[in-house]
């Protein structure tokens, strides 16, 4: 499979205030002390059920998003850093649990900002033209093998798996 553009949202169970203004100045800190290539970050608070705040990067972009009705943090991989999927897929699950170890541990949030154990994965490519029932089977294969359980597909226009995260 040469799927390489993907998504994991991880909802955002705390409601502290003004989430946005903070993860724009947590996202600014992050662009000279990451080992990733962040670029840029962007206020979209304008925006209703969307993105909020975005950390631009090369090859993934880290967000603070309002979307479906469900305040979450995303990781979006949008070039692949591997050519091989499964470990796209583990580098970026890895990827998006240190960003919530260190959003966490940031003082920024006041030790408010929490986390549930829910992932939703996201196909986000529009080249990719298998089967979507197939490419779902491949994709819960995949993470069976990397140890991430627990998965039931839902149903959307896009594949979306969501797991609950046993870590």
């Amino acid at each position: 499979m040469t799927l390489s553009k993907f998504i994991w949202k991880i909802p955002i169970t705390s409601s502290p205030e003004d989430l946005a203004d903070k993860f724009f100045k947590v996202f600014n800190t992050w662009i000279p002390t990451s080992n990733e290539l962040l670029i840029d970050v962007a206020d979209y608070k304008h925006t209703h059920d969307g993105p909020q705040t975005l950390l631009v990067g090369l090859h993934a972009d880290y967000i603070f998003d309002t979307g479906d009705n469900e305040t979450g943090l995303v990781y979006r991989l949008k070039r692949p850093l591997k050519k091989d999927f499964p470990e796209n897929l583990k580098d970026s699950f890895e990827a998006i649990n240190n960003a919530v170890e260190r959003l966490t541990q940031d003082n920024t949030f006041e030790n408010r900002l929490e986390f549930g154990n829910r992932f939703d994965f996201i196909v986000n490519d529009r080249l990719f033209n298998d089967d979507p029932k197939i490419l779902a089977e491949e994709i819960c294969a995949t993470l069976t093998t990397l140890k991430l359980s627990d998965i039931c597909l839902k149903p959307n226009e896009r594949i979306k798996i969501a797991f609950e995260n046993q870590q």
